[in-house]
């Protein structure tokens, strides 16, 4: 007993000398001096491995967006313990707050495997969830996150080109277009200038898109549209959507097209769509009621694999009926039945260089012509400065 009380005696210091660190560089931070904080915990670590000051120096590296530290210093503790509660927590907002909701959602799904009904882990992973689902709202040129951050570029300039052949060797469709885009507050804003050629027909569209940012996890789709010549592409195009995110990685949408060629096109679509971890799976239909062929239905079922971001993508996609993508120009009119299929690819570089691709196939019966096949090449090239 003696030699018990002794030892604990000898350790006493060691334990006020640890309590007085924590708590000067707690001090140092809270009164503007996080540098001189994160040396001081760097400097006893060295001398002394800790995981309660590990972890300080995590919150403290992540609250001033020194992520790289700050993860480094909770792997440390979650290697030793990986059911350390605050350093679980603390990485989990780090990766939220560097922009990797993705990374939350893996760390908070591993948490609960140790602690399935922890309510913190709970509540952290609906939250990683719900990022997650608005960092990755599948834009056009997948814009990634609605909220603009201040180290990163929020102008985008894009140029792209689209190709269509036809088995019975008519025309060729080929399509030139140029994006200007901005990420305000509310979300992204793109202008896009199209010249398409058909036919020997040349003919120019203007178009303005936004994915507004209404609330946390619910997002909008406005898309105007004017082509002055209406030779090729809609005199007029409007579009508007609502995307809802829901609990368990799923998210759904609601929305109308509208399209003055000779006459008015009306197309109604919805969406649901399920994220299972880096894999996005999305069911479309759109639905067009012509007053002089009747309702016909379209659905599209699309499958994306996600690496590091939103940014870097792989995809398939696949569509039945009359309308199973989006109705653009003259060239989507016409087609009564259509199988399709599609390969599409994003891969960023150098963090501000962008490269999509799509190679497509559908095999259409138009009207008074079929079966006829047509083949589709798109490459857009993205710059964000």
């Amino acid at each position: 007993m003696r030699m018990l009380l002794l030892s604990l005696v000898l350790l006493l210091p060691g334990y006020a000398q640890d309590d007085d660190v924590l708590t000067h560089a707690r001090a140092l931070s809270s009164s503007g001096h996080p540098e001189q904080a994160i040396a001081l915990l760097n400097e006893h670590l060295k001398e002394s491995p800790d995981s309660d000051a590990s972890v300080l120096l995590g919150l403290i590296c992540s609250w001033n967006k020194r992520y790289d530290e700050g993860r480094r210093a909770f792997e440390t503790v979650l290697k030793a313990d990986p059911d350390y509660k605050d350093a679980v927590l603390g990485l989990i907002n780090l990766e939220l707050w560097s922009g990797n909701p993705a990374r939350a959602v893996e760390v908070a799904e591993k948490a609960l495997v140790l602690r399935p009904k922890d309510a913190d882990y709970k509540a952290a992973l609906s939250k990683a969830q719900a990022d997650l689902a608005e960092s990755r709202v599948v834009l056009p040129s997948s814009k990634g996150n609605a909220t603009p951050k201040s180290e990163e570029p929020n102008w985008e300039a894009g140029v792209a080109e689209s190709t269509i052949f036809y088995s019975d060797k008519r025309s060729s469709w080929h399509e030139t277009a140029v994006d200007l885009s901005h990420n305000f507050t509310t979300g992204w804003v793109t202008a896009t200038f199209s010249h398409a050629n058909w036919f020997g027909e040349g003919s120019n569209l203007i178009d303005l898109q936004s994915y507004p940012r209404i609330r946390p996890g619910t997002y909008g789709f406005v898309d105007v549209a004017f082509s002055p010549d209406a030779t090729l592409y809609a005199h007029h195009r409007f579009g508007g959507e609502i995307f809802q995110s829901l609990p368990k990685g799923f998210e759904a949408s609601a929305g109308v097209r509208y399209m003055r060629f000779d006459s008015n096109v009306w197309l109604y679509t919805a969406s649901v769509g399920k994220w299972f971890g880096n894999y996005w799976v999305l069911g479309r239909t759109f639905i067009d009621p012509d007053p002089v062929y009747g309702t016909s239905k379209s659905g599209q079922l699309q499958m994306r694999k996600y690496y590091d971001d939103a940014d870097r993508f792989i995809g398939l996609r696949f569509g039945v009926g009359a309308a199973p993508f989006e109705v653009q120009s003259t060239n989507d009119l016409g087609v009564q039945r259509s199988a399709s299929a599609a390969i599409e690819t994003l891969w960023k570089f150098k963090n501000r260089l962008r490269l999509r691709t799509t190679l497509s196939v559908a095999r259409q019966t138009r009207l008074y012509i079929g079966p006829l096949w047509q083949y589709e090449a798109d490459c857009t090239f993205y710059f964000r400065y």
